[in-house]
Protein backbone atom coordinates (compact mmCIF):
# COMPACT_ATOMS: atom_id res chain seq x y z
CA UNK A 1 0.00 0.00 0.00
CA UNK A 2 1.28 3.41 -0.79
CA UNK A 3 1.63 5.37 1.79
CA UNK A 4 -0.63 9.32 1.54
CA UNK A 5 1.38 11.68 1.62
CA UNK A 6 1.32 14.40 5.07
CA UNK A 7 0.71 18.13 4.33
CA UNK A 8 4.28 18.89 5.32
CA UNK A 9 4.56 16.99 2.13
CA UNK A 10 2.74 18.35 0.08
CA UNK A 11 3.72 22.21 1.42
CA UNK A 12 7.43 21.26 0.56
CA UNK A 13 7.18 19.74 -2.81
CA UNK A 14 4.38 23.06 -3.63
CA UNK A 15 7.70 25.33 -2.19
CA UNK A 16 9.86 23.88 -4.90
CA UNK A 17 7.41 23.62 -7.96
CA UNK A 18 6.97 27.44 -6.99
CA UNK A 19 10.85 28.48 -7.18
CA UNK A 20 11.04 26.02 -10.00
CA UNK A 21 8.27 28.33 -11.56
CA UNK A 22 9.23 31.67 -10.61
CA UNK A 23 10.64 34.28 -12.67
CA UNK A 24 12.86 35.80 -9.75
CA UNK A 25 15.16 33.97 -6.69
CA UNK A 26 12.84 32.71 -4.03
CA UNK A 27 14.27 31.29 -0.55
CA UNK A 28 12.46 28.21 0.25
CA UNK A 29 12.87 29.10 3.91
CA UNK A 30 10.87 32.47 2.88
CA UNK A 31 7.53 30.47 1.79
CA UNK A 32 5.01 30.30 4.46
CA UNK A 33 1.19 29.67 4.75
CA UNK A 34 0.57 33.35 4.59
CA UNK A 35 2.81 33.49 1.47
CA UNK A 36 0.97 35.12 -1.91
CA UNK A 37 1.68 34.38 -5.26
CA UNK A 38 1.07 37.44 -6.94
CA UNK A 39 1.64 40.16 -4.55
CA UNK A 40 4.37 38.92 -2.20
CA UNK A 41 6.07 36.55 -5.36
CA UNK A 42 5.42 38.42 -8.26
CA UNK A 43 3.38 35.73 -10.50
CA UNK A 44 1.50 36.62 -13.05
CA UNK A 45 -1.58 34.96 -14.86
CA UNK A 46 0.86 33.23 -17.04
CA UNK A 47 3.02 31.90 -14.36
CA UNK A 48 -0.01 30.79 -12.06
CA UNK A 49 -1.19 28.35 -15.36
CA UNK A 50 2.30 27.44 -15.78
CA UNK A 51 2.40 26.58 -12.22
CA UNK A 52 -1.05 24.50 -12.06
CA UNK A 53 -0.02 22.53 -14.89
CA UNK A 54 2.84 21.65 -13.42
CA UNK A 55 0.97 20.91 -9.93
CA UNK A 56 -1.39 18.70 -11.61
CA UNK A 57 1.45 16.94 -13.83
CA UNK A 58 3.34 16.13 -10.53
CA UNK A 59 0.48 15.18 -8.12
CA UNK A 60 -1.45 12.95 -10.56
CA UNK A 61 -4.30 15.66 -9.93
CA UNK A 62 -7.43 17.53 -11.69
CA UNK A 63 -8.28 21.33 -10.92
CA UNK A 64 -10.99 22.11 -12.40
CA UNK A 65 -11.01 25.37 -14.78
CA UNK A 66 -13.97 26.40 -12.76
CA UNK A 67 -13.13 26.53 -9.54
CA UNK A 68 -9.71 28.07 -10.22
CA UNK A 69 -9.30 31.11 -8.32
CA UNK A 70 -7.04 33.07 -6.66
CA UNK A 71 -9.02 32.31 -3.71
CA UNK A 72 -7.86 28.95 -4.04
CA UNK A 73 -4.01 29.24 -5.74
CA UNK A 74 -3.44 33.17 -4.48
CA UNK A 75 -2.42 32.22 -1.30
CA UNK A 76 -0.13 28.91 -0.69
CA UNK A 77 -2.11 27.80 2.74
CA UNK A 78 -4.58 27.61 0.45
CA UNK A 79 -2.92 25.83 -2.68
CA UNK A 80 -2.00 23.26 0.27
CA UNK A 81 -5.54 22.66 1.04
CA UNK A 82 -6.61 22.56 -2.91
CA UNK A 83 -4.16 19.61 -3.46
CA UNK A 84 -4.49 17.75 -0.27
CA UNK A 85 -8.21 17.33 -1.03
CA UNK A 86 -7.89 16.28 -3.93
CA UNK A 87 -5.34 13.81 -3.13
CA UNK A 88 -8.09 12.60 -0.41
CA UNK A 89 -10.87 12.71 -2.73
CA UNK A 90 -12.52 15.30 -0.99
CA UNK A 91 -13.58 18.14 -3.57
CA UNK A 92 -12.82 21.86 -2.02
CA UNK A 93 -11.19 23.07 -5.41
Amino acid sequence: MDEKPTKEMIADQLKDLIIKTSSTSIAKESLNENTKLIEDLGFDSVSIINLVIIIEERFGIQIDDETLSLSIIGLFKNLIECVWSKLEVVDIC
